[in-house]
């Protein structure tokens, strides 16, 4: 046999030969030949098919026809035969199939040709009947012929029982047989189901080809076979079928070429069947019986053809087929010696394990076994007869006694024939004597004899001893302390039995691997564990005497509480006998205890090499002896959080231990087996669960990380809540209290939440959600957090810039609201608007008005420009001829009468007022004197007062004057009168601007005590802040700072205080140097008021003058400076307080686990993980988009191939062309068939005439020498055939080797068609189309090519990248077309290759001539190497352009994916608004 199937069939046959030979001694004997006890035996392994007879539906011969033998190679001549079944020499018949077969002398079965009609649907029918059930190892089949397309295998167990299929094969298994090719059987699925292959399908090889079916193989339950029925019966066969369905051919029995159809048809030479006689394991061998039928010859007490049934009188048990850990012998009945006749009892078989029920018992003796007497009788010995008992009717049950004679006594009653009360019973009567009805699970049987009470387990109580002590449950007769502790987490002593919990079983039975077992030393030092498939069990080897461990996994481990009681078992074994047990053979870890106890205690044996089981109780009981000595509760504790189990391995220097099937009963709630050892505790107050295990409400754990068995205190909320955390304790705060006790008010609220009261905190006196807090020394309250643009201790005040009545003081609500000043403030000065109206006060840029919206007088431009440069500008105005302080809003003059130019510089007088000009002009000299000297007393440069008071009279004088001339000069009245005006004008001018000194005095007094009350708030916020930090202090003091988990939080803690206490310092420095400034700078304002009173009154000493509005800018730069001082101590005395907050709100949650910090984290990053989901949905967008058009590139793509259908339509019709030339080919075939077989006749006359035999010998021995040389040419072709057919096989899934394997395969096509010289105008006409086929390719690609021409006017740079695509394509299918005709062609050459080889085999076949054109077709080939070389080159080069044009795309699709990364990280870098700095004031 060869080939994969073969070899796993022979593999199976040997495991099936094997397994009962190593499982049962010699099979051929049925008890061992020194013990004699019996073993499983079965008859030899024989081919059950030799000689027997085989019934054929269709056998040559009859009438006598001729038949051909397929060669399959074109060239050589074929050969033809005579089948007639009345010439011996000549038939086929069936009896071939079976008889002995020598490859010397072949014989074989042949069915009728398909000339003759043989061929699907006609089906031949081979049977073979065993005459009687064989256990069936393999069928095989060895065909002459070819072997079938399409047969089947079939068996049946009955002689008349329906055909059960055992195996289809088939080319074609779904059409033929509806069945998966080469389908298999998961486990669990049906094993009796027969499977479908095309394995040995292939019409190579021609003759020879074995075909062999193994029982076994692949049936998953294989390797139990003595544990699988359904094997059992799937192997058993009384028949065997044959069915060919379908024959094999070349596809030439189409042209219905009678040469052609005699060359196919079926053979087998050999039909072998591989079993044992089935006698189920009671027999080692068939014979023959009285009528000549093959049966068992039985052993084991049994009989049948099978040995199927128990001989008469061997009914102990059921019949069984032998197995090879018992023979399952039958078992003669146990009738006492007392009966012969005997039947199977199921009933009794089910109660007793024994199941012969005796008939006719003698003796006065009854029952299943004979073994009691009749009723109202004894006996004393076994092999006597009964005697009556003669039991006094009053104390006896009945009349029945045992055997012994005594008689059943009535309750209380004693004595040989019950006539008197036992020791605790009295008054005998009718009902028996009075006992002291002790309670059988928990007394120890015996009572008092004078009072009837019982003597009690240690557990239990009562006078009965019917109820457990108080703190234990389940009164269980198998325990000897009669009840269980209660283990309740230490928190109850009363406790029932559960209800709902069955039984449930932890095992390892280690059948698929070591079940995360694990090995270590004493030291804990892990080790190599060792696990046999074989043995289904682990063991350790040790070296050493130090002895290794078995280490329990996880399922054993963790809350085995209820466990408790239980039994722990495992089997276990020693390779060596001598052991050295200690204290700790096996151990028990968790909750901190450890406890353990020798191998041998609790009755257990010492290890030996026999596999014992090993049972220990988990219990602390003295008699359990584990040591340390543990309570009842520390055990239970142990097996609550058991951490460890570890079983001793090895017990000597090396030595191996073995441990197998161990298990821990325990319970789990559901349905199943119910017990009553798992525990209903009844919980004191404060506690809750089925164990006691849960705080209830309003109550939590004092220790928490004593977990379940820490005490459950009361919840302490300061009467605000009634229920907290079961866990840590954290109050459901109600009332607006807040903290782990509601010991402090919730955010915007206030007071003492220690109180205990509803109404401990009161919303604060502060607008919107503000939070507040109580001074401590004043108990005032203070708003905290005003809203942004609100300040003062009610957050009633505007912040500065800031405007309106918050708290509708003065009117209506109104919300503080930004200064409206139009960006022509200063944002760094403070005070530039008024709080109540919101006008601006300090507009800069020469701009003026309400809103700062306007030019000051004398200056003009766009008070709204957004550059300062482009604001308000001076007039460029004439002082004399221009109107004052007035110019156009574009800076043009407005002149006085008779004045003209751009900026009213020139004058329009008349020549006769000359004379008033000159005295206009000597006045207006006069008149910038005495301006002079106004703007010297204005800037404090004048001189002492009496010259002041001088020069004023020498001007009165002086105007005197002037008005008596005005008086004269009539003319020039009016411009004078004008002229005064306008000098009483600039004199109110002068006025006025000592009207704003005075304003801007006030404004400075008004500022001085705006900042000596933001001074006053800042003491207040610094008492606040002071006060905080002593509370916080005082609550540090309380507070326990536990051990944080997160690292570094201790310190952090630390820090934040000194932090806080240095700011705090270095505020109240600050605080009181501001405040030292302030004082200073009022009284230098009140100093600065007194010397502008006197000055303007002229009451004040002529040395104070000067510098005086020096030190008025001074005063004014330093009431700025006191100001943004101020605002920055107030904002970081705010931050110290805000910090001191924090810190107090931290160290309040402290014994509470802070996760407010990771919740802003986690808000935080959750924040930048939205973002970067939106980033990412926009870059999925642009992608989608991308791949939008790319999918709509490619529609455009696939509508170019559709449209090159019509070109497809004409590449068919030129592969008909082909199929028919080969067509033409298998038909010069077949003719050269005939010439070879013609030849080959010739041949044969010649050698039987034995003409010129001499030259005929030397001609063989050339062509014999030859051989060996034709011989290595077809092995290379072969190597190179094998290696095409590898490479084939991998060209769908690598294309890089696409180019090299369709070389190869082209080569290998050429040779073949120089090889067959007949077929040359075929092969020209398949080049012709082939060359056709490349014209329309080129044709194709021509109008591709204008395509894309189309598309790279139309599209962009993306679309020609898809016409790049589609071009590719269209070469890679032109290769794929090529690579599948050179696979045709390889396939016939694989046919002719394997016909070459099946010919060299037999050299009397082959002729010179033959020989001859062969070489000269080998040397065609080599010839034509070279331009398939050449065309393999042009294939590699197009492979390297298609390359080139992948990367080409590549390449460009990674640009477009960098531009896209591009304009999404200039996206990111954008910002997301703009910014405009405010320009600083123009001096």
């Amino acid at each position: 046999m060869g080939g994969g199937g073969e070899r796993r069939a022979l593999w199976l046959l040997v495991l099936w030969l094997w397994v009962p030979a190593r499982c049962g001694g010699a099979m051929d004997e049925c008890a061992e030949e020194r013990s004699g006890r019996a073993q499983r035996c079965m008859p030899e392994f024989v081919n059950a098919a030799f000689n027997a007879t085989v019934l054929a539906t269709h056998t040559c011969g009859t009438p006598a026809e001729e038949y051909c033998v397929q060669t399959g190679v074109t060239g050589v001549t074929q050969s033809c035969h005579l089948c007639d079944a009345a010439q011996p020499h000549l038939s086929h018949g069936a009896a071939f199939l079976t008889d002995y077969n020598s490859p010397a002398d072949a014989t074989w079965w042949q069915s009728r040709t398909m000339l003759a009609g043989v061929q699907h649907p006609t089906a031949v029918n081979l049977t073979l009947h065993l005459g009687k059930a064989f256990d069936i190892t393999y069928v095989r089949l060895k065909f002459h012929t070819s072997r079938p397309e399409s047969f089947a295998i079939y068996k049946r167990t009955q002689e008349d029982g329906p055909w059960v299929p055992y195996q289809y094969y088939s080319g074609s298994c779904e059409s033929t047989y509806h069945k998966i090719n080469r389908g298999f059987i998961r486990t669990g699925e049906d094993e009796q189901q027969a499977l479908c292959t095309d394995e040995f399908s292939d019409i190579s090889p021609l003759t020879g080809g074995n075909v062999a079916f193994s029982t076994l193989e692949g049936r998953p339950s294989a390797y139990n076979f003595d544990n699988s029925p359904v094997l059992q019966e799937w192997v058993t066969a009384t028949d065997i079928r044959v069915t060919l369905n379908r024959l094999n051919t070349f596809g030439d029995e189409v042209f219905n070429d009678p040469k052609v159809l005699k060359s196919y048809y079926y053979a087998i030479s050999d039909f072998a069947v591989g079993g044992r006689c089935k006698c189920n394991g009671h027999a080692s061998e068939c014979v023959k019986n009285e009528l000549g039928k093959l049966v068992c010859n039985c052993k084991h007490n049994t009989f049948g053809v099978d040995c199927e049934k128990c001989l008469p009188f061997f009914n102990d048990r059921p019949w069984r087929r032998a197995t090879a850990e018992s023979a399952n012998e039958c078992l003669p009945c146990d009738c006492s010696g007392w009966s012969q006749e005997c039947y199977f009892d199921p009933e009794l078989y089910r109660a007793t394990g024994h199941g012969g029920h005796c008939t006719a018992c003698a003796g006065n003796t009854d029952g299943p076994h004979c073994e009691r007497c009749r009723d109202s009788f004894y006996r004393l010995a076994s092999d006597k007869a009964c005697l009556p008992c003669s039991c006094n009717p009053v104390g006896s049950l009945s009349t029945q006694c045992d055997s012994y004679g005594q008689c059943s006594c009535k309750a209380g009653v004693m004595g040989e024939k019950c006539d008197r009360c036992q020791p605790g019973f009295h008054s005998l009567s009718e009902a028996g004597c009075r006992s002291c009805s002790c309670n059988a699970a928990g007394s120890t049987g015996e009572c008092n004899v004078e009072t009837g009470r019982c003597a009690c387990k240690d557990n239990v109580e009562g006078f009965h001893c019917e109820r457990c002590k108080p703190g234990f449950f389940h009164l269980d007769s198998s325990n000897p302390r009669g009840c269980t502790p209660c283990f309740c987490f230490g928190h109850s002593s009363v406790c029932t039995s559960a209800v709902g919990y069955s039984i449930h079983s932890i095992t390892s039975n280690f059948e698929f691997g070591e079940d995360e077992w694990r090995a270590e030393q004493r030291d804990g030092s892990e080790i190599m564990l060792q696990w046999s498939a074989e043995t289904q069990d682990i063991s350790v080897i040790s070296d050493t005497y130090f002895p290794m461990y078995f280490v329990a996994p996880r399922k054993f481990l963790g809350n085995q509480v209820l466990s408790y009681g239980q039994n722990l078992t495992f089997s276990f074994h020693v390779d060596r006998r001598d052991t050295r047990l200690s204290a700790e053979d096996l151990v028990l870890e968790g909750a901190g205890l450890r406890v353990s106890v020798p191998l041998i205690a609790q009755g257990n044996s010492y290890p030996s090499e026999n596999m014992q089981a090993y049972t220990f109780r988990l219990h602390e009981a003295a008699d359990y002896p584990w040591r340390p000595a543990l309570t009842a509760f520390e055990f239970q504790k142990l097996l609550h959080n058991l951490t460890s189990i570890k079983i001793r391995g090895t017990y000597s220097e090396r030595s191996a231990g073995h441990l197998d099937d161990v298990t821990i009963t325990s319970a789990r709630p559901g349905p199943g087996v119910p017990v009553a050892w798992v525990e209903s505790c009844s919980c004191p107050v404060g506690y809750e669960g089925q164990f006691c295990e849960r705080c209830t409400s309003g109550y939590w754990r004092e220790t928490p990380s004593l977990g379940p068995y820490s005490p459950c205190v009361p919840c302490t909320c300061n009467g605000h809540s009634e229920t907290c955390d079961p866990e840590t304790g954290m109050c459901n705060c109600r009332d607006n209290t807040a903290g782990t006790h509601c010991e402090k008010c919730s955010d915007g609220y206030y007071g003492d939440a220690t109180a205990g009261t509803a109404s401990d905190c009161q919303p604060c006196p502060c607008p919107g959600i503000s939070s507040c807090a109580i001074v401590p020394r004043t108990k005032e309250v203070v708003c905290t957090s005003c809203q942004a643009g609100t300040t003062g201790k009610r957050c009633e005040l505007c912040d500065d810039a800031y405007f309106g009545d918050p708290l509708g003081k003065n009117g209506a609500v109104r919300p503080c609201r930004l200064c409206q000043c139009n960006d022509n403030i200063d944002p760094n000065a403070v005070g530039n608007c008024d709080r109540q109206t919101g006008e601006c006060l300090k507009c800069i840029y020469n701009t003026a008005g309400f809103y700062c919206d306007r030019c000051k007088d004398g200056f003009f431009g766009n008070p709204l420009a957004p550059d300062p440069a482009d604001k308000c500008r001076a007039c460029a105005c004439d002082s004399i001829g221009a109107e004052p302080l007035k110019c156009r809003s574009d800076g043009s003059c407005i002149c006085k009468p008779g004045f003209e130019g751009p900026r009213c510089e020139e004058r329009e007088c008349p020549a006769c007022y000359g004379q008033v000009k000159v005295q206009v002009e000597l006045y207006l000299q006069q008149l910038a004197e005495l301006e002079l000297l106004f703007s010297e007393v204005r800037a404090g440069g004048g001189t002492e007062n009496q010259e002041l008071e001088g020069r004023m009279l020498v001007a009165e004088e002086m105007l005197r004057t002037i008005l008596r001339e005005a008086v004269s000069l009539q003319a020039s009245d009016r411009s004078l009168e004008g002229r005064v005006a306008r000098m009483k004008g600039q004199g109110s001018s002068s006025q006025s601007h000592l009207d704003e000194t005075k304003a801007t005095v006030q404004r400075l007094r008004s500022l001085g005590s705006q900042y000596e009350r933001q001074v006053q708030e800042t003491r207040q916020l610094l008492e606040r802040a002071r006060l905080d930090l002593d509370r916080s202090g005082a609550t540090l003091h309380q507070v326990t700072i536990p051990v944080s988990s997160f690292p570094g939080s201790s310190n952090q803690f630390l820090l934040l205080a000194q932090e806080a206490l240095r700011l705090a310092n270095s505020h109240i420095q600050a605080a009181n140097a501001i405040d030292q400034a302030a004082k200073v700078a009022r009284e230098d304002a009140w100093q600065a008021l007194e010397l502008l009173r006197a000055a303007t009154g002229g009451e004040a000493a002529s040395g104070s003058q000067p510098g005086l509005l020096e030190r008025y800018e001074e005063l004014k730069s330093l009431a700025g400076g006191l100001k943004a001082d101020a605002d920055g101590i107030a904002s970081e005395a705010d931050t110290a307080y805000q910090g001191s907050l924090v810190l107090l709100s931290s160290l309040s949650h402290l014994i509470e686990t802070d996760i407010g910090s990771f919740k802003e984290e986690a808000s935080r990053l959750k924040q930048d993980a939205s973002a970067l989901l939106v980033l990412v949905d926009t870059s999925l967008a642009q992608y989608r988009g991308l791949q939008s058009r790319m999918g709509h590139w490619e529609d455009e793509a696939k509508q170019l191939l559709r449209g090159q259908e019509g070109e497809r339509a004409k590449l068919t019709q030129l592969l008909s062309q082909a199929t028919l030339a080969r067509s033409t080919a298998l038909q010069a075939v077949s003719a050269g068939n005939a010439t070879f077989y013609e030849v080959e006749q010739i041949l044969k006359s010649l050698k039987e005439f034995n003409l010129q035999a001499g030259d005929k010998r030397r001609e063989a021995k050339d062509a014999m020498r030859r051989l060996p040389i034709i011989s290595s040419i077809v092995t290379s072709a072969r190597e190179k055939t094998d290696r095409a057919v590898g490479i084939l096989g991998s060209a769908a899934s690598e294309s890089k080797a696409a180019s090299s394997v369709v070389g190869e395969v082209k080569e290998i096509t050429m040779a073949i068609q120089e090889e067959i010289a007949e077929l040359k105008v075929e092969a020209n006409k398949t080049a012709d189309g082939v060359l056709a086929l490349e014209k329309a390719v080129a044709t194709l690609r021509h109008e591709a090519k204008e395509v894309d021409d189309e598309f790279e006017r139309k599209l962009s740079e993306v679309e020609v990248d898809a016409a790049a695509i589609e071009k590719t394509a269209q070469e890679a299918q032109r290769v794929h077309d090529k690579a599948g005709q050179a696979g045709a062609a390889v396939q016939q050459m694989l046919s002719a290759l394997e016909e070459l080889l099946r010919l060299m085999n037999q050299p009397g076949a082959v002729d010179e001539y033959g020989l001859r054109q062969l070489e000269a077709n080998f040397s065609k080939a080599k010839s034509r190497s070279k331009q398939l070389k050449a065309e393999m080159s042009e294939l590699e080069q197009m492979a390297v352009l298609q390359k080139v044009r992948v990367r080409t795309l590549e390449s460009s699709i990674d640009d477009i994916l960098a531009d896209i990364k591009n304009l999404e990280d200039i996206q990111k870098s954008l910002p997301p608004g703009c910014y405009n700095t405010k320009a600083i004031e123009l001096p």
